[in-house]
């Protein structure tokens, strides 16, 4: 549909089915889609469009399989929630997460700072309630008590100040809802993420893309809880720890994030 939501200034420009709430980096931009191309996760429409389960196509069957278990317990997560939910997902890549969210009857918000997956996604997906958005998450104006869930799947990573974004990101929720961050490895400790990072720089130099390490950043599970009120759904490295029934056991925590409380009187 990608219809201009109502909390969307009138004058933003809609630019191949993607509206422009900001600018991107073209050296940022550049650089990413050559790490994308380079890691073979660039994928035509046809696959696109069928992921995850058209994932076995491609260079990562392995990941796809997690990631759809990840999206199946995302699912489960937002129907007990509710229906008709309004849904913001940040770092939505090529839009097949946010599609499918969509398909559950959600209204979803796709923003991310890739300008061809985000055309590519609004290409694809023509048929669900899906607004496709350019834009950084810590520059746009994001609605207040907006969105009942906001996620962020597999895209934490890009960014480094979590206290500045989440003080973008948790206004824009209802009260009860809930940020859900999930598919991000989260690390037990600072030693822990520093010795990621050095594996980041060492990976990024190999695929001839180094600058790409500074733009990746490793954090701790104790991060989010410094943010908000925090709930761990699934834990990865525990299996005494409660997870959800339905879980099968992935390499990622999924972890939500509260909307602040109402203000004290």
């Amino acid at each position: 549909m990608n219809a201009r939501p109502s909390w969307m200034p009138p004058a933003t420009p809609l630019k191949n089915g993607v509206w422009q709430l900001g600018t991107v980096d073209p050296t940022l931009s550049a650089l990413y889609e050559t790490v994308r191309s380079r890691e073979l996760r660039i994928h035509p429409d046809e696959v696109v469009r069928g992921l995850p389960g058209s994932g076995k196509r491609t260079a990562h069957p392995a990941e796809w399989r997690v990631r759809a278990r990840s999206l199946a317990n995302l699912l489960r997560t937002l129907r007990a929630q509710g229906s008709h939910l309004r849904v913001l997902d940040i770092g939505c890549g090529n839009g097949w997460m946010s599609a499918a969210i969509a398909a559950e009857g959600h209204s979803v918000v796709a923003l991310d700072m890739h300008r061809s997956e985000l055309e590519q996604a609004a290409r694809v997906f023509t048929d669900r309630d899906l607004t496709w958005c350019l834009g950084d998450p810590r520059e746009v104006d994001l609605p207040s008590s907006h969105f009942d869930a906001v996620v962020f799947a597999a895209s934490l990573q890009y960014f480094g100040d979590l206290p500045a974004l989440f003080d973008r990101v948790l206004p824009s929720l209802v009260p009860g809802g809930a940020v859900h961050v999930l598919d991000t490895v989260l690390y037990a400790d600072r030693t822990a993420a520093e010795a990621a990072l050095e594996r980041s720089r060492s990976y990024y130099a190999g695929l001839g893309a180094a600058d790409m390490a500074g733009h990746y950043h490793a954090h701790c599970l104790n991060d989010l809880e410094a943010v908000g009120r925090t709930v761990v759904l699934h834990h990865p490295t525990s299996p005494g720890r409660p997870c959800w029934p339905w879980s099968v056991r992935t390499p990622f925590h999924h972890v939500t994030i509260a909307s602040p409380g109402p203000p004290e009187v």
